[in-house]
């Protein structure tokens, strides 16, 4: 089961070994999206290599108001680049596949869990679903994401999938998500039992932090403005 992390405003980035967690237990590949202070949303993905990964993540949660973070199990679609998530909200093969670094003119996505839906292609059932489902209820109204009847009828779809929408518009969590004690939402923590170094710093509890300093880097701090 893939795993999503999303870090609301004014929460800090999880901890590195947080990180590293969800990567070892979902180890098919990674990508981020996240979104500026003039509501710019921007994703990469493809990534097969830690370190340049949490490298990236350190440096985008500098500039992003909010963030979120995939880490892939392949149920269909192959291991590979363009099978990653995020992908953007369109019916263009070519664009849901692009691995590189994008800044996006339209709702952003992340999954986690399996689509009953027949695959297009090659594609992965995200990626099908993005085609056959969203995008005729996104030429309809871009604020699709917002309609109770619509968003009942997509979890109704999807099941006990989870589903991230990023766009120009409060970001949109559907499914049951589970806010952990970092302050970030998580789509299942499935992955906690690999963490280690558990420890409580002056009244918090953290994982993998070192000192206080470590904890309240503020360089880390998503939408941090100083």
């Amino acid at each position: 089961m893939c795993v999503i992390c999303y870090v609301p405003k004014n929460t800090y980035l999880p901890k590195k070994d947080t990180i590293r967690a969800m990567w070892d237990k979902n180890h098919d590949g990674a990508g981020v999206m996240y979104k500026t202070e003039n509501n710019e949303v921007f994703y990469k993905k493809g990534y097969f290599d830690f370190e340049t990964f949490y490298a990236d993540l350190v440096e985008i949660s500098k500039r992003a108001k909010e963030m979120a973070i995939h880490c892939r199990i392949a149920t269909s679609g192959g291991v590979n680049k363009e099978m990653c998530h995020p992908y953007p909200l369109t019916n263009e093969i070519r664009r849901l596949k692009s691995p590189f670094g994008n800044k996006c003119d339209r709702p952003v996505i992340m999954h986690n869990g399996i689509i009953n839906i027949n695959n297009i292609g090659d594609l992965n059932d995200t990626c099908s679903y993005i085609i056959k489902k969203l995008v005729p209820r996104y030429k309809k109204t871009t604020a699709f994401m917002f309609d109770e009847t619509i968003v009942n009828h997509i979890q109704d779809e999807i099941g006990y999938s989870k589903l991230l929408i990023m766009s120009q518009y409060p970001t949109k969590m559907i499914g049951n998500w589970q806010k952990d004690d970092d302050g970030c939402y998580y789509s299942n923590l499935y992955f906690k039992p690999y963490m280690h170094d558990y420890r409580t710093i002056s009244g918090y509890n953290v994982y993998g932090a070192k000192t206080k300093y470590d904890l309240f880097d503020k360089y880390s701090l998503v939408g941090y403005d100083d």
